[in-house]
């Protein structure tokens, strides 16, 4: 299975309809699946601080234009999943107005600020207060993302009607955020998810999950195993790693339930990673598409767009525009990189991988 991740904010100008016409494009590259980052109503421009898991950002377009583009995926033999946050939801989203008030439990509330230090990857200063209520409430990422209580059957409640809405719309999958940090407080994240995978195939038994774990290999190898794929962060680090230093012994740390790649939205890209050097990044692409389980390209890799990670900058250099110049440049040549990354799923796939 070939993936290829589309950042939304980045990659379209029209929303889902402009997406619906880029299908040739992805049929030209040669990709079997498509990850689309958050679409749903949010505060930033990112989409994972959610205000609503069932009602598409107005500069995306509407439901049905939604359902058209994965009917049309389907027709051209390419699934769809959808990234799903469930570990926070945005300031803004009802159930947190609502939990202000104290109508519902879906948060982590306390009377005074609590000494606990939860982390994550970008931040650990964990309780924030809410001066409409005067209580602190968990949000270990931005005051704006309070955490979600994901022991609340209340809350697993929601996110069973969530799965079903969007199945009923047709996707193929989830890719899932942050799958450590669902459970923070009880530090018991794999029963979660052992709960959530086994809903799901409750109701689509082919559903194509993939988890968020960025850490080393045991770790993500325990998200693999519960949800029956997980992002292999390590290997992408050694992939680089080996394309700088040809003769560098490196582990080959994954199995074929594994997801294999080189950069995401959260990352350095990875010609930038390996000093814009075309040779290098054709040798790590050769690399990944050796790996054993499915692969996964950001999208604009397989072009080499550049970025470097800048979290004061909120990322936004590594989720700039598609550019679609160099597309139409690269085609015309057949030593490209874009000519390249086509020569290598052409090959996958004849080699039934």
């Amino acid at each position: 299975m070939i993936l290829y991740e589309i950042f939304m904010d980045a990659f379209v100008d029209r929303g889902f309809n402009d997406l619906t016409n880029k299908i040739p494009y992805f049929n030209e590259l040669g990709v079997d699946m498509l990850w689309l980052t958050p679409f749903y109503k949010a505060h930033s421009y990112h989409g994972y601080d959610i205000k609503s898991y069932t009602e598409i950002n107005d500069k995306y377009g509407s439901i049905d234009d939604f359902i058209k583009f994965v009917n049309e995926c389907h027709k051209n033999n390419i699934k769809v999943i959808i990234d799903l946050v469930l570990a926070h939801t945005s300031f803004h989203h009802p159930w947190f107005m609502d939990s202000i008030n104290g109508k519902n439990d879906y948060y982590h509330w306390r009377d005074y600020e609590p000494s606990e230090k939860y982390s994550t990857p970008v931040s650990n200063n964990s309780w924030k207060i809410c001066k409409l209520n005067n209580k602190y409430y968990l949000a270990p990422w931005h005051h704006d993302m309070p955490a979600l209580n994901t022991k609340s059957q209340n809350v697993r409640n929601e996110f069973i009607k969530i799965i079903e809405f969007w199945l009923d719309k047709g996707i193929d999958g989830f890719r899932l955020d942050a799958c450590p940090y669902v459970d923070i407080i009880n530090n018991d994240p794999l029963e979660f998810w052992r709960w959530f995978s086994n809903e799901c195939r409750k109701r689509k038994s082919d559903i194509y999950l993939v988890g968020e774990a960025w850490d080393t290999y045991e770790v993500s190898k325990q998200y693999t195993d519960v949800l029956g794929h997980s992002f292999n962060f390590e290997m992408a680090g050694y992939i680089k790693w080996k394309a700088e230093n040809p003769n560098a012994d490196i582990p080959m740390n994954g199995t074929e339930n594994d997801v294999y790649f080189l950069s995401n939205h959260d990352m350095s890209r990875s010609m930038t990673s390996l000093h814009n050097n075309v040779h290098k990044m054709k040798e790590a692409l050769k690399l990944l598409f050796s790996m054993p389980g499915d692969i996964m390209l950001y999208y604009g890799e397989e072009i080499g767009m550049k970025g470097h990670i800048d979290h004061n900058n909120h990322d936004k250099d590594v989720r700039q525009k598609m550019d679609w110049y160099s597309v139409e440049i690269q085609r015309k040549n057949p030593n490209s990189l874009f000519s390249f990354t086509k020569y290598l799923i052409q090959e996958r796939k004849k080699n039934n991988r």
